[in-house]
Parts: C-alpha cells; sequence; structure tokens
C-alpha cells in the first residue's frame, strides 16, 4: 500500500533503487527447462517481452513461462533484440530450441486466416472448378491434389460440387 492506494507490489518509479534490471534477478530456469517469474521486481516491460514470447499458467505458487513457438515466430524484431529475449536464449535451453526453430522457419512458413483447402482427387472435377474460378484467380492448386480457396467461396464450390454429382466429404479439425 502506498499513498493510500493498493498495487501488488510498488509502482516502477519507486522501485528503482530495489531491482535491477538485469533478468537473472526476476527471471529463475527450473531443472524441468520453464522458467519462473518473480512478480515482485521483474519490470513491467520484461513481464510484456514474458507475454509476447511465452504461455504463462500458475504451477505451485509461481508464476512459469514456457516458451511458444508460434509467439516467439510472431515476436517484433524490437521484443528479439532485448536484454530479456537474449537472456532466454542463452540460459534456457527450452527458449534456445524454441527461437532456433522459429529463426530456421522464419519466412518458410505461412499461416494464413480465413483460407479453406479441399483434396479434389477426380480430374475432371478438379478442372471444372478451376475453369470455374480461373477469372476470379482465387483458386491455388497444391500437391497432391489439395486446392486452397477463401472461405467466403465454400458456398460457391459446395454449389458447383453438388451439381456436378460429386459428393462432399468435411474433414475437421481434432
Amino acid at each position: 500500500m502506498a499513498d493510500g492506494k493498493t498495487y501488488y507490489r510498488l509502482p516502477e518509479d519507486l522501485m528503482e533503487d530495489m531491482t535491477s534490471s538485469s533478468p537473472e534477478n526476476y527471471l529463475k530456469i527450473k531443472p524441468d527447462g520453464t522458467v519462473t517469474l518473480d512478480m515482485m521486481t521483474i519490470p513491467y516491460s520484461a513481464l510484456e517481452i514474458m507475454a509476447s514470447v511465452s504461455i504463462l499458467d500458475v504451477h505451485n505458487t509461481d508464476l512459469r513461462a514456457t516458451a511458444s513457438l508460434i509467439k516467439i515466430g510472431n515476436a517484433t524484431e524490437t521484443f528479439r533484440k532485448n536484454n530479456v529475449y537474449e537472456w532466454l536464449k542463452e540460459n534456457s535451453s527450452g527458449f534456445r530450441t524454441a527461437i532456433e526453430l522459429a529463426k530456421k522457419r522464419w519466412g518458410k512458413q505461412i499461416i494464413h486466416e480465413n483460407l479453406m483447402i479441399a483434396r479434389v482427387k477426380e480430374l475432371s472435377l478438379r478442372v471444372q472448378i478451376e475453369r470455374s474460378f480461373a477469372d476470379l484467380k482465387i483458386l491455388v492448386k497444391l500437391a497432391n491434389d489439395h486446392i486452397a480457396f477463401p472461405c467466403d467461396q465454400l458456398p460457391a464450390i459446395q454449389k458447383l460440387v453438388e451439381k456436378s454429382g460429386h459428393v462432399i466429404k468435411k474433414a475437421g479439425a481434432k
């Protein structure tokens, strides 16, 4: 409590003398490879970095961070140059592995939203679909008889498939 206001800890400006900006003062590596955060001393900026590159959860009253390949891949260059990020890469085997994997895959893996993929084994149907949507240039041919298209085009493609007398088999994510 400070000036009649309750805080879970003192605001940053009151804590300057109490904490160092060195990550080993507020991050600890556990034997299982996870990183625990000391909520009493971690600077807010470091907490923001941790939240942007890891999955945070509470385990036995500790706030722990586990490397998230997806979050690391989406981290901005500013975050990747931060001393907390560098410390994680040097001191945590889990983060080091995830960071190296993200670096290897950088630019090679693209995640699209609102995209559907269909496998069309029947050659005549695939040709019919490709010709019907050629003017719109919305179809992308993929390997192994697959095509990709925007989600909003699904009703039109379904209508064409059903009209041609073929059956649609749906597969969902598990």
